[in-house]
């Protein structure tokens, strides 16, 4: 059995642009696979703006805190979207919790980052 480090920010942050990674990528493929002929960009450009635009989204959110707890909490209904991970779609909760280390976690699908923060703070 392996045993997971603690997850920190970065693991999270990590885990996230990854996920949306194969998501974004899977997504393409299936309108390419629709007869689309052609995207505006380089699929690794398009993914990658793609990405960036979710991952400032996130941020603007603050879906991420850092408790006085040590734990960390994360907030919004993004941990509820559905994301591709081998084969299938789950939610971005269930897919943190296979590729992460969750004991110090806190998921708050149903609060906005700044409900969270209110709570803890």
């Amino acid at each position: 059995m392996e045993i997971k480090e603690p997850t920190d920010e970065n693991d999270i942050e990590f885990a996230i642009y990854s996920m949306l990674e194969v998501t974004i990528s899977h997504n393409i493929d299936m309108e390419l696979a629709k007869g689309k002929d052609k995207l505006p960009f380089p699929k690794e450009e398009l993914i990658g703006k793609i990405i960036r635009k979710n991952m400032d989204a996130l941020e603007a959110s603050l879906y991420l805190t850092r408790g006085k707890d040590r734990k960390i909490y994360l907030a919004g209904d993004w941990l509820m979207r559905p994301v591709f991970y081998e084969g299938k779609m789950i939610s971005s909760i269930e897919y943190l919790k296979i590729v992460l280390n969750t004991e110090n976690i806190v998921f708050c699908p149903d609060k906005s980052g700044t409900e969270v923060r209110k709570d803890i703070w």
